[in-house]
């Protein structure tokens, strides 16, 4: 997946030389991460065997691994099990000012303290909508990015495989499928960029400035 540098007032999309795409990065007003995510139509887990379906995830991680609560650990203890720990976690954060979106302590709570929904749920709630009908204009737009995370089966220069309209097509259908994590993991940024299309005639695809101001990302400008 393509790096994403962080900076102060937004996320810059690495793309080829001199290319760039620009998200702008919710900012907070005092609000918690509770207001928050529900103001997004997220909720919080509540029953007991989704918590132990993200105790079973959690445990999988390496202790080095930047999905890692911060202070949260991955073992059971000899008091508190690990989806105990997580729920405890989630109930003492959620009333934590919502910073922004790469904050770690935003980016763990969506992970681990919500209700999952996959990529797809994710930016049909924020208005888009399936760009499938135009593939060749989003094809065009991976191609000037310079990105290299999709695997070519096409003929193209110098023996070299082609990203076609069905590899496109076919990247999209199984990542936007995958759950969704925080506003800035990688594949949700990718399959945003590549994959969906503001509706047409929406208020968001005339204002994505409204969606930056209510805290969820959009897109400044399509390469």
């Amino acid at each position: 997946m393509d790096l994403i540098p962080q900076i102060l007032s937004g996320v810059m999309v690495v793309g080829g030389a001199g290319t760039f795409v620009y998200y702008s990065v919710g900012q907070s007003n005092g609000t918690s991460i509770s207001s928050h995510i529900k103001a997004n139509h997220r909720t919080l887990i509540s029953d007991p065997s989704k918590w132990q379906e993200k105790e079973a995830l959690y445990k999988k991680l390496d202790e080095k691994s930047e999905e890692m609560i911060s202070g949260v650990e991955n073992r059971d203890s000899t008091k508190t099990k690990v989806w105990m720990k997580i729920r405890n976690w989630c109930e003492k954060t959620k009333n934590k000012v919502f910073v922004n979106y790469w904050d770690k302590t935003y980016q763990s709570f969506s992970q681990w303290c919500l209700e999952e929904i996959n990529v797809q749920k994710k930016l049909e709630l924020e208005g888009l909508e399936d760009g499938s009908s135009k593939l060749t204009e989003l094809l065009k737009d991976y191609e000037e990015s310079g990105s290299r995370f999709i695997t070519g089966t096409g003929d193209g220069e110098g023996g070299k495989k082609k990203v076609t309209n069905n590899d496109l097509k076919d990247w999209c259908s199984k990542n936007k499928s995958i759950t969704f994590k925080h506003e800035m993991d990688s594949t949700y940024l990718n399959v945003k960029k590549f994959c969906y299309l503001p509706k047409t005639g929406s208020a968001k695809s005339k204002d994505n400035s409204k969606a930056a101001s209510e805290g969820s990302p959009s897109t400044a400008k399509r390469n």
